[in-house]
């Protein structure tokens, strides 16, 4: 997760993308939205 990150900080994009995949991930897209 950590690298993953890291990685995303890296670019705008892919951090939206994880934080997405995250979400999906996690099945609670409200909360993770709000937590973020």
């Amino acid at each position: 997760m950590k690298g993953l990150l890291a990685f995303s900080t890296n670019s705008r994009v892919g951090y939206r993308r994880s934080r997405v995949i995250a979400c999906a991930t996690r099945g609670e897209n409200a909360t993770e939205q709000l937590r973020l």
